[in-house]
């Protein structure tokens, strides 16, 4: 395959997936999906893979590793610098030695939603997170501390209270709920025991138990007083983030939403909308038009710009 040029890498590494987009000197983009990107314990072996993945793809695309100029890596858990580290050795052992720019997950979303960088974005995937940046470059953040003691409102937070409130049913200390049902038949199982031993199977991820999130949604479409209710709280608690940095921002009044659990989830976008207008009339609320990959591209241009 002909080799196409030189090109920049804008990458957006989530806990399922993994955004990339490469960039020519013509401006031509391309954009294609590959495996997770985890770098916190021992999923660091899963994004190696990751990138192995990547360069393959990268090859089969005409973009030789050596032509490269340029990453730029949005990611969560990135300020850890062993992360940095890992993923620099990783990186360097395919072949790319190019610059390499590393930003947090909400900053190259944040660059995604808003060209000059500057606004707020409240991120609602399989974590959740609110951060802003002011045009004066003050940054303001909450939320985003991990699924043991935060992400409320985010994939995870949902599917752990799906998975509550079928356990509660199954007590009789709950409504009675047609998520059982949709759960029996995701996991092929016909008992809450079988539930019991797929939560607790050694290695499970967060990223797994959130992909039942979904299954919420289904259950509400039908009109599950449970699963609206989880969905009411999700609305609540990620307004709550929102709110907290809308009050500490220097007269920013742009906010965007991303994440999955905001894209695909109509009825929680919804609610949280209507929310943050009544309790905020003065905020605009806007769609991320643009993926974060295409944000960590953004900065990693902007950066460059800066240094010349």
């Amino acid at each position: 395959m002909e080799e196409k040029g030189q090109y920049l890498i804008g990458m957006d590494g989530g806990g399922t997936k993994t955004s990339v987009v490469v960039k020519w000197a013509d401006g031509r983009e391309e954009e294609f999906l590959s495996g997770p990107f985890n770098i916190n314990g021992q999923e660091k072996e899963e994004t190696a893979r990751t990138l192995e993945e990547i360069a393959a793809s990268l090859k089969k695309r005409g973009c030789a590793i050596s032509l490269c100029q340029g990453i730029g890596v949005g990611c969560a858990g990135i300020s850890n610098p062993e992360s940095e580290s890992f993923l620099h050795k990783k990186l360097s052992e395919l072949g790319f030695s190019c610059r390499l720019d590393f930003f947090g997950d909400q900053e190259s979303a944040l660059a995604s939603a808003f060209p000059d960088g500057c606004g707020m974005i409240l991120i609602a995937g399989t974590g959740s997170v609110c951060y802003g940046k002011s045009e004066s470059g003050k940054t303001v953040r909450a939320g985003g501390w991990g699924h043991l003691i935060d992400d409320g409102g985010s994939g995870y937070a949902i599917a752990r209270d799906l998975f509550r409130a079928v356990a509660r049913a199954e007590d009789g200390r709950g409504e009675t709920t047609v998520m059982k049902d949709l759960l029996w038949d995701a996991l092929e199982i016909d008992g809450i025991r079988g539930m019991i031993r797929y939560l607790y199977a050694p290695g499970r991820s967060k990223k797994e138990i959130a992909s039942f999130a979904k299954l919420v949604a289904k259950a509400a479409a039908l009109g599950d007083r449970e699963a609206l209710k989880i969905e009411a709280r999700a609305a609540d608690q990620l307004c709550e983030l929102a709110s907290c940095v809308i009050f500490r921002m220097e007269g920013e009044r742009r906010l965007a939403f991303s994440g999955s659990v905001l894209q695909n989830n109509g009825r929680i976008r919804a609610q949280l909308a209507d929310k943050i207008r009544r309790l905020h009339p003065e905020v605009k609320v806007c769609k991320t038009e643009k993926s974060a990959a295409q944000g960590a591209l953004a900065l990693l241009e902007r950066k460059d710009e800066g240094k010349r």
